[in-house]
């Protein structure tokens, strides 16, 4: 019987381009934008706030980010309360 490993998730306020590189982070199209998948041993994936899409999905997420995002998050409370409110 094979036993599943299961998967690290590393959540960052932010993650540059250089720094995903090192570890050989790489996204994939069945996922949301902002999340990296190290190499399949490593059996992890980096997850940078910053980069999120900003939707009612990712919201409790982006609450860790830093300043400006968690200043972006005021329009996501205020969907909340406008259900005409749109996304930008």
């Amino acid at each position: 019987m094979k036993t599943e490993l299961p998967q690290l998730w590393i959540i960052t306020h932010s993650a540059s381009d250089d720094l995903l590189s090192r570890f050989g982070a790489s996204p994939r199209s069945d996922w949301l934008q902002g999340i990296y998948f190290l190499p399949i041993g490593l059996k992890a994936a980096i997850i940078a706030i910053n980069k999120l899409p900003r939707t009612p999905e990712t919201l409790w997420l982006r609450i860790f980010g830093k300043c400006g995002t968690q200043q972006r998050l005021n329009d996501c409370w205020v969907s909340f309360l406008n259900p005409t409110y749109e996304f930008s």
